[in-house]
């Protein structure tokens, strides 16, 4: 059994359309705190293999970017609840820098807007 909660919701995340411009999109899936961080992971298709389904994706619901992908949820649960992992490591070390507040505050005028930003 997890020691991290899980809890069903729906949420925003940022994706690239076919014209490659940032749009966003509501999945629904579990979310999470992770270090004072909520995250999410929902489940979309996995198209590079036939024997492979599903993948699971991990984001920071603050700026609506992936962190991660894994075959399995308990994956990444067991890796935050452990706290082992690369990408957990430099997560951490994103979320302290100029960027990521960057990131943080054109996802919130993105969703404010109800679409995507203009990129120049």
């Amino acid at each position: 059994m997890s020691k991290i909660g899980l809890t069903k919701a729906s949420f925003v995340i940022q994706c690239r359309s076919l014209e490659n411009e940032r749009v966003l999109k509501t999945v629904r899936g579990h979310t999470l705190y992770y270090r004072g961080h909520k995250l999410g992971i929902y489940r979309r298709e996995h198209i590079g293999s036939k024997r492979q389904k599903y993948e699971y994706v991990l984001i920071d619901l603050a700026t609506g970017l992936a962190i991660a992908i894994r075959p399995r949820k308990i994956y990444l649960v067991e890796d935050m609840e452990h706290d082992r992992g690369e990408y957990l490591k430099g997560y951490l070390k994103i979320i302290e820098g100029d960027f990521y507040k960057k990131q943080v505050k054109e996802f919130s005028e993105m969703k404010k807007q109800g679409g995507p930003i203009n990129e120049k």
